[in-house]
């Protein structure tokens, strides 16, 4: 797996203790795009007549053609890295010394390992399993017969190890700063020397020859895992995965790279027709090849030199906003594409439909309204054809609403440097989405105002002020029966969080944000029964948890979303709980209708459940 994507599973896989704590059977949420995952998938493996693939979320990934792809929960609490087939089981490791093992790659049974380092590889040689790891210091190296009960062995190195192999006669293991150390039995470990200090990331056998492959490209061979030679010389690309076909080696790696080799001597660059990194790689027993990587990479080839996508996309821009029209969601991309759906599952994309950089969608008197990060409105009486109106600001436009006959837009003013601040929070309104008047907001020097919503029979909004130092100032809640008249209130006296989604229920409204390092918890979720007086509420544990961006309230609950696939529900506001989406990415928008939740984020990523109204039965896992 690529270094930079380390960086990424050491974020996730925090998070995924979080979502592990949710249960692994306790969501109908699935994936709506990418399909069939937006997930880094990071390790691959053909056996018991099936790819079997995990990723960076804890899912994993199964197709007997490498074409059509089926998705199941493995309970990871942690990031899996890579799987292996010994002929009766596969056996999943990853960060902190996770081993799970599952007869058919949909029940997965955890395993002591004895260890909470990081399990970066393991390959089986026909009697034993050989895991190597480390977390970025010494190496790590456990055996195990069966993968329920494991030894740690002795090895001297002062590297940690990215990828194992057997030839027949001799394991070889290689990682970090070119570390090469070999062994006959998983016992005796000797240090071998590989001439590059660069990180070495697969090893394979060939039936001849070993071929290692990693950082900048490089490519060494040896026919005794001792005598090694460099083969292709650094480049500045990054190898990843590497396999042997039975006929030649085949290795992928950044921004689709793909190379290939008869021998491992003389390589080869392929066309993917991908630029996204690619992490592994497999093959079957007819030799058909399967790659996968970064945002639900998946491609397959017969040769390693015709490759196939077999992963899907419409869009890679960030979600800003959902809404919901009576007949249809409409969705906006941070670079001015629309996406519509009947159903949040199946959408169509209309790209630069807007010229600007939405933020926030209404829908309100037959029209949708959305605000723009550069302080641009448009409207649109169906989503598809658009006109830009004359917002009357230069600042930045985070969220619009509609209530009491008119929308109300928010953001902040970033014009000019008052006092050390950007500006001041801005509040526009209109009757039609066309016409728009700028209204005094009683804001102070440093708010910005990022939220907005109706009921109760006033507006709501809320958002965050920081001081001359740009340090947290008391969060600001504006409240306004009539979108002209409104008064700034306080959370509390001290510092406080930024508050970007607000939603009302009937009876209470439910605030969620960003806590900061002050909260002691990045999340944060308060309610009020009237917009004055509100409480921080109790949430369930998390382990590096992200910030929520999005509330909506369903009809029968509350679904709040955030970063590393954060998803909590209330059926009150006050009481929540996790729930496990199969995904570690980040969401950014959710909105609701006829019992459908549709969450938006980072990079595409559209998830729906169909059954987000239903709080009395949410069990099982939707793939």
């Amino acid at each position: 797996m690529k270094w930079s994507q380390h960086v990424r599973a050491a974020l996730a896989c925090a998070a995924l203790l979080a979502l592990g704590q949710a249960g692994a059977a306790s969501s109908h949420w699935q994936w709506s795009n990418p399909l069939p995952t937006g997930n880094f998938v990071t390790g691959l493996t053909w056996g018991g007549g099936m790819f079997v693939g995990v990723d960076d979320a804890g899912m994993v990934e199964t197709s007997v053609d490498g074409i059509s792809w089926t998705l199941h929960a493995s309970g990871s609490g942690y990031t899996p890295d890579d799987v292996a087939w010994d002929g009766h089981q596969y056996v999943v490791v990853g960060w902190n010394g996770e081993i799970l093992t599952s007869p058919d790659a949909d029940t997965w049974t955890p395993q002591n390992s004895g260890t909470t380092e990081v399990i970066w590889g393991l390959t089986w040689n026909g009697s034993q399993f050989v895991a190597v790891g480390g977390d970025f210091g010494d190496g790590l190296i456990l055996t195990s017969p069966d993968a329920v009960t494991w030894t740690r062995q002795t090895v001297a190195s002062s590297s940690d190890f990215s990828s194992v192999a057997w030839s027949g006669d001799v394991f070889a293991a290689v990682g970090r700063d070119g570390v090469i150390f070999t062994s006959p039995d998983a016992v005796t470990w000797t240090p071998q020397t590989s001439g590059t200090p660069n990180r070495l990331t697969a090893v394979k056998w060939s039936g001849s020859i070993f071929a290692a492959v990693g950082e900048g490209g490089i490519a060494l061979t040896s026919p005794d895992g001792i005598t090694w030679t460099i083969t292709r010389p650094p480049d500045g690309s990054y190898i990843d995965g590497l396999v042997w076909t039975g006929s030649q080696f085949v290795a992928v790696g950044d921004s689709g790279l793909a190379l290939t080799s008869p021998d491992g001597g003389v390589w080869t660059a392929q066309t993917t027709n991908t630029l996204d990194s690619l992490f592994s790689i497999a093959v079957d027993d007819q030799g058909n090849i399967a790659a996968i990587g970064e945002s639900g990479t998946f491609l397959t080839s017969p040769d390693g030199a015709a490759w196939t996508t077999r992963s899907s996309s419409i869009t890679s821009e960030s979600i800003t906003g959902v809404a919901w029209n009576g007949s249809l969601f409409a969705a906006i991309g941070d670079s001015g594409s629309v996406l519509t759906s009947s159903d949040g599952m199946h959408w169509q994309v209309q790209t630069a439909a807007i010229a600007g950089f939405p933020a926030g969608i209404a829908w309100g008197n037959g029209v949708f309204v959305v605000v723009s990060f550069d302080g641009t409105i448009f409207t649109s009486p169906d989503a598809a054809t658009w006109s830009p109106q004359t917002s009357g600001t230069t600042g930045t436009l985070s969220a619009v609403a509609w209530g009491d006959n008119q929308f109300v837009a928010v953001g902040g003013i970033g014009t000019a440097q008052v006092g050390g601040h950007m500006g001041q929070g801005v509040i526009l309104t209109s009757p039609d989405g066309v016409t728009w008047t700028l209204q005094e907001t009683n804001s102070e020097i440093g708010d910005v105002i990022d939220s907005i919503t109706w009921g109760n029979g006033e507006f709501v909004a809320g958002g965050s002020a920081v001081d001359i130092f740009g340090d947290h100032d008391p969060t600001p809640m504006f409240t306004s029966s009539d979108g002209v008249t409104w008064t700034r209130h306080l959370l509390a006296a001290g510092p406080g969080p930024a508050v970007v989604g607000v939603v009302w229920n009937g009876t209470r409204y439910v605030a969620v944000g960003a806590g900061g390092t002050f909260a002691g918890d990045p999340r944060t979720i308060l309610s009020s029964t009237d917009a004055r007086t509100w409480e921080y509420e109790s949430l369930p544990p998390a382990l590096n948890a992200d910030g929520l961006a999005a509330v909506t309230w369903t009809g029968s609950q509350f679904v709040a979303v955030g970063g590393f696939g954060n998803i909590l529900t209330s059926p009150d506001g006050v009481a929540w709980t996790n729930e496990f989406t199969g995904t570690s990415g980040f969401f950014q928008a959710v909105a609701n209708a006829n019992g459908t939740c549709v969450a938006g984020g980072l990079f595409g990523l559209i998830m729906v459940d169909t059954a987000c109204s239903d709080v009395l039965f949410r069990s099982g896992f939707d793939p």
